[in-house]
Order: C-alpha cells, then structure tokens, then sequence
C-alpha cells in the first residue's frame, strides 16, 4: 500500500490505512455505545487528526463509556477548541459522582499525564474504596520519575494500610515499581 492510502500518525507511530479510519468514523455514528468508544479509541490511538470539531458532540454523549472514551481520544485533536472540550470534560468526569467520577479517573489513568497528578492525589483520601483504588491506578499510570521521593514515602503508609484490599493491592503493585517499596 503506498503512503498516499494512509492518513494520520497514530501514538504508536502507525500510519491507519483510510479504509479502516473511514470505518472507525462511520462507527462514530453507531446504536452501540460500545462500538462508539471503541471507535473513538482506536481513531484517537491510530488516527487522531481524523478527529474533528464535527465529532465534539461526543462529549455529550448519553452514554458514560462514550464520555470517556470522547475524554482521552479527543485530548489529541488539532483543533484546539477540541483539545480544550477534551479537557473540559475529563475535569467535569472527575468532578462528577460516583460511576461519572470512576469514568475520570479511568480515563486519566489511559492519558497518564503528570500534569494531572495533583488533581488526582485528593481522591487517595476518598470516602469510597473505588474511588481511591481508581486514583492509585490513575497515578500508578504516570511514568516513574514524576513523584518526588517524599511524596511516594507520603502516601505509601496511608495505601499500603488501605482497609480495602482492592486500594492496597493497586498500591503495592504501583509502589513495587518505584523505589518506595
């Protein structure tokens, strides 16, 4: 296939043959809130500029799982009114309640960006084991290197004696992987 067919440059550095891209876009418009996150997943993983103001509606999605696929793929658009709405409603996911939040910080967990870190660290402390297993995983998500020393030793007690065993379990696997074991 010449390079012509193909558009796009996806994180993993693939190109998307167009076919497959004008599917993934048709299935933008899908009955299925399954197959619309799905779509939105792998457009924004192997095709983000086939993103476009036209898909923003996605944000508002009735569907939960599509609101937060629309949160991550979305981040990486061109325009940057679309980037800035991706923004938007992570935040918003995050500030919501219960399954609303868990989509948050899900879908920040799959951004895994330092910046998000301290927006992030309150929910260590949440009332809700979910919530708190959630956040770990979200800040597990970061590359190692990010979290000053103090900070992993900060919270480290607090997580490894985390009533739930979920929250604890999540802890001790992000906390092997640094030098705060």
């Amino acid at each position: 296939m010449d390079s012509a067919a193909c558009v796009g440059t996806g994180t993993r550095g693939r190109n998307a043959p167009e076919r497959q891209v004008a599917a993934k876009v048709a299935a933008l418009g899908s009955p299925d809130p399954a197959a619309r996150a799905a779509a939105l997943r792998w457009l924004g993983e192997y095709a983000p500029a086939a993103l476009t103001t036209a898909h923003a509606p996605l944000f508002d999605d009735p569907a939960l799982v599509v609101r937060e696929a629309a949160a991550v793929a979305l981040r990486g658009a061109r325009d940057p009114a679309v980037a800035r709405r991706a923004r938007l409603a992570l935040r918003d996911l995050v500030r919501g309640e219960g399954a609303e939040r868990h989509a948050g910080l899900r879908a920040a967990a799959a951004l895994a960006n330092p910046t998000l870190a301290p927006r992030l660290a309150p929910f260590l402390a949440h009332a809700e084991a979910e919530t708190r297993r959630l956040a770990v995983l979200a800040l597990a998500a970061i590359p190692p290197g990010w979290f000053a020393p103090a900070l992993l030793r900060a919270w480290r007690e607090p997580l490894l004696d985390d009533p739930d065993l979920g929250v604890r379990a999540a802890a001790l696997a992000w906390l092997a992987g640094t030098d705060e074991r």
